[in-house]
């Protein structure tokens, strides 16, 4: 159960056993066992938040997760023992204990106190994943819609259904290569461009979320095409407000809210496209358990279309940079879109992120326990923490940068496993891990 921190308890330095929520209890300050500098501090009172969340404890100084680990064990694990799945990710519960995360259900293993991960091997991570074909046809997406959004802000609306040819381009580039689109999602450096980024990311996660529920392939492109333009009424609402480092006013933040109806207007009535698109940008921002806007839906009542948008349009917000924070690594954004618990999001659509993208998210890079590098492929049902991988850099040094590495199903190779995600702070080559 997440409790409430005032402002006033926290001080720098200061770590919990489980992650560190702002006062909305959906977006995460730090994650568990980071410690909060300076810069969240001062962003707190900044922001005026007077209180965070977290179902954590505080952390000694010389405290470990893993000796913090018991006092944090599911009351209602039971029942997830024959899943072959953590007991958080057992059906009927989303109450998230974090340990799940960090060791392999069954096996017991001691992981590396450190891993190799130097300069030169960021240096060949970056040359691989920049040269693949597929990361020029997603920049491409990108900038696509950026002309879209650039057009509108000139006035110049141009031809009715504008992304349709985006939409198409984008459903086919993820069937053809679904793993490496996703990573572009998750550790993608396509500078600027940050709201047509965010679009086209919303649209990829809500098409290979769309299709593992088998939503009718006549519906997919209409998702895809709501998930692109979710945002665009953004557009519509006053720079200052947009720009605006501090905390939003309430009439500020309701002007923010009006987003969502300038949306549908602008889909509707000036992209000429279906009401049902429209709506998908109307209602992105429903929660489930009806404390969402414009129109506090809750359950059922919320189109299945703007329930999917919502989860991925919140996920890829996640492994975006913000003022505030460091983009997550996909690793973190899973964890914390889990930590939701039902209130925000519909807890089906949840468990299919999960098991779509898996724990390690598809298209997330990884480090092994040989210090090679690697990138999930895919991800098992029965074995969250066994996914399929490619070899990107082997333990000796050897980049692939053909993409040609060895490819691994660690459910078969039991001397090799995950010892953490490689974050996007590595993956630019600052060389902060994040751990």
């Amino acid at each position: 159960m997440l409790r409430k921190i005032s402002r006033e308890q926290l001080k720098e330095n200061i770590r919990f056993s489980a992650p560190v929520f702002f006062d909305d209890g959906t977006y995460m300050l730090v994650n568990e066992g980071i410690p909060i500098r300076r810069r969240e501090l001062d962003a707190l009172v900044r922001w005026d938040i007077p209180y965070v969340l977290t179902s954590g404890k505080e952390l000694q100084e010389n405290e470990t997760l893993d000796e913090a680990e018991e006092l944090e064990e599911l009351e209602d694990a039971e029942g997830a023992e024959n899943s072959g799945m953590p007991a958080d990710f057992a059906p009927g519960s989303f109450s998230l204990s974090f340990a799940d995360f960090s060791s392999d259900s069954g096996e017991t293993q001691k992981k590396p106190v450190s891993a190799d991960f130097s300069d030169d091997r960021i240096d060949r991570l970056l040359e691989i994943l920049r040269r693949s074909p597929v990361h020029s046809a997603y920049e491409a997406l990108v900038d696509g819609m950026d002309a879209v959004f650039a057009a509108f802000r000139r006035g110049n609306r141009g031809s009715s259904r504008p992304v349709d040819d985006i939409a198409g381009d984008l459903i086919r580039l993820v069937r053809n290569a679904r793993a490496d689109v996703a990573g572009f999602v998750i550790t993608g450096d396509v500078p600027g461009k940050y709201m047509a980024k965010k679009a086209v990311n919303t649209a990829v996660l809500s098409l290979i979320l769309a299709e593992s529920l088998f939503i009718p392939d006549g519906q997919l492109a209409r998702i895809v095409t709501g998930a692109l333009l979710h945002d665009v009424g953004m557009l519509r609402v006053p720079e200052e407000i947009l720009c605006k480092t501090g905390r939003l006013s309430e009439s500020e933040r309701d002007l923010m809210r009006c987003h969502v109806r300038y949306g549908y207007k602008i889909i509707v009535d000036e992209f000429l496209y279906p009401e049902e698109v429209g709506r998908i940008a109307e209602l992105h921002h429903e929660h489930w358990d009806g404390s969402g806007y414009p129109s506090g839906l809750a359950g059922n009542r919320i189109p299945v279309a703007a329930r999917i948008v919502a989860a991925a349009d919140a996920f890829a917000a996640m492994v975006s940079p913000e003022v505030w924070r460091d983009r997550l690594s996909g690793y973190d954004a899973m964890k914390n879109l889990v930590a939701d618990n039902a209130r925000h999001f519909d807890p089906d659509i949840v468990k299919a992120v999960i098991r779509t993208l898996g724990i390690y998210p598809v298209g997330s890079v990884v480090l092994l326990n040989t210090s090679a590098v690697a990138r999930v492929l895919s991800s098992w049902p029965d074995a969250p923490l066994r996914p399929e991988i490619k070899i990107l850099i082997d333990e000796f040094g050897k980049a692939f940068p053909e993409n040609d590495g060895e490819t691994v199903d660690l459910r078969a190779n039991k001397t090799l496993f995950i010892v953490r995600a490689v974050t996007p702070a590595e993956i630019a080559g600052s060389g902060n891990s994040g751990d």
